[in-house]
């Protein structure tokens, strides 16, 4: 998924609520976005953590809602290794990442 695809999905969902991504017993919160070369091209990684505070809807719109961002794809950052996002679920007032 491209950042414009995943700004126009979450244009719809409450500001407040907060991004984060399950993988088996583990869940991860998103904090930062950094531009990098994933599969030898340039990408949009989010980095993520355990332990801390997750973005909320309007932070990472804020964040990525740059001209230069619009373009590339977007992975999170999970144990070290890239993700690539292939959308949300909302549940319990959280968005889940797929």
């Amino acid at each position: 998924m491209y950042v414009l695809d995943f700004l126009q999905l979450i244009s719809d969902v409450a500001k407040q609520t907060p991004f984060f991504f399950k993988d088996h017993d583990s869940i991860y919160s998103l904090l930062l976005p950094e531009i990098t070369e994933i599969y030898q091209q340039p990408s949009l990684l989010i980095t993520t953590n355990t332990s801390k505070k997750s973005l909320r809807q309007w932070e990472l719109f804020v964040l990525l809602n740059q001209p230069e961002y619009r373009q590339l794809p977007v992975y999170l950052q999970i144990n070290g290794q890239p993700r690539a996002v292939f959308g949300f679920k909302l549940a319990d007032g959280k968005a889940w990442l797929n």
